[in-house]
């Protein structure tokens, strides 16, 4: 079995810094779903998304304070 894990957590610290309504999170946001994206793209363009699990997770939402 082989795993590649990758941590996106850019998103999770413009969260606590600023608030969850900020347009930098929002900013933050778009670019984690890019690079997942391209990812993705990349992958399958290889021909190997199907041979492939991906599991995406997230470890909390946030409430404005």
């Amino acid at each position: 079995m082989n795993l590649i894990e990758s941590i996106w957590i850019c998103r999770d610290h413009t969260g606590h810094g600023e608030s969850p309504d900020s347009p930098l999170v929002v900013e933050q946001i778009k670019v984690v779903d890019d690079q997942l994206a391209f990812l993705l793209s990349n992958l399958e363009q290889q021909g190997i998304l199907g041979c492939i699990d991906i599991i995406v997770l997230s470890d909390h939402g946030m409430a404005p304070t």
